[in-house]
Order: structure tokens, then sequence, then C-alpha cells
């Protein structure tokens, strides 16, 4: 599918939108799906002090305009190997064909994720080291931060260069 054609200079800011069904609390050991947006700190420690319970959510790729809150003090949210250990064995083949531009990461292509002013991170936007055309975009589908994979959704972006 072609996006179109964008003016250079300007910024992409790109959305997922989600459905997970509403867990309440801890259930079973697994986090809740409950997101929190707004935190203080009492005690020394970072507490909610407003929750969202729903079942949609929308994610952006800009940290900044998403809403749930990163609840850890460093904003290193994780860091990923883009060679082997972000994405499954069957992507990085399929990345990997002529049919996806033959995408490769370098082996020493490394990427962290950041909370920025205490917001989570959904994306993970990566290019391979010599191809500066493609885009390689991982998504993290649950609020806070969910298991920080970047790879519930993952899509790729040939962009082109300026025409003559």
């Amino acid at each position: 599918m072609k996006m179109g054609r964008v003016q250079g200079n300007r910024e992409i800011v790109f959305f997922l939108v989600t459905y997970v069904q509403q867990i309440y609390g801890r259930l079973g050991g697994d986090e809740s799906t409950d997101s929190c947006f707004m935190v203080s700190t009492a005690s020394g420690r970072l507490q909610c002090t407003l929750w969202a319970h729903g079942d949609l959510n929308v994610f952006f790729s800009k940290t900044l305009l998403n809403m749930d809150v990163y609840q850890q003090t460093n904003s290193s949210v994780t860091t990923k190997s883009l060679s082997s250990s972000w994405l499954p064995a069957e992507a990085y083949a399929r990345l990997s064909t002529s049919t996806y531009g033959n995408v490769v990461f370098g082996p020493s292509q490394y990427q962290t994720v950041w909370s920025h002013g205490q917001r989570t991170p959904h994306a993970l936007i990566a290019s391979p080291q010599d191809n500066w055309n493609v885009w390689v975009v991982g998504w993290e589908d649950i609020t806070s931060g969910g298991n920080r994979s970047y790879n519930d959704a993952v899509i790729l972006i040939n962009k082109l260069p300026p025409a003559p």
C-alpha cells in the first residue's frame, strides 16, 4: 500500500489502535490492563493517582503523545539487538528476501528505547546500517510498556529517494 509522497523536513507520527479485554488488578500473576495516566512520588516511590480503564488503546510512535505513564524511575526501557533478539526468526528470514527488499540489520546494531517525561514508548523505529531508505517499525501493544518486546505488530516502510 502506498502512503503517497510527504514533503521533506516534516515529522511523521504513526499510531496503532489496539483492543485488549480489560483485566483489573492482578489476575493469576499477570499484569492488569489498567493504564496509569498520572503519578506522584509518595514515600520516595512512584504511585499512580489517575487510572484509566478501557478496552481500546491508541499508541503513538512519538512517545510524548502516549497517555500511559512508564512507572519506572530509569528512563531506559529496554535495549534490543536489532539483528537477533528483537524479531522472531521468521520475521528476519522474511525481511532478508528480495520480496521485502533484502532488509538485514548488522550484528552490531543495537537500539535503546527510552521513555520521555514518564511517557511510555510504544514504537521502536529502526533502519538497517546499509539502507537508510527503509524503516522497520515495531510496536508494543500493551499499556505501561507491556512485555517490552516491540514486535507485537511490525511494519516495513520503504522510503523513496527524492525525485530528480
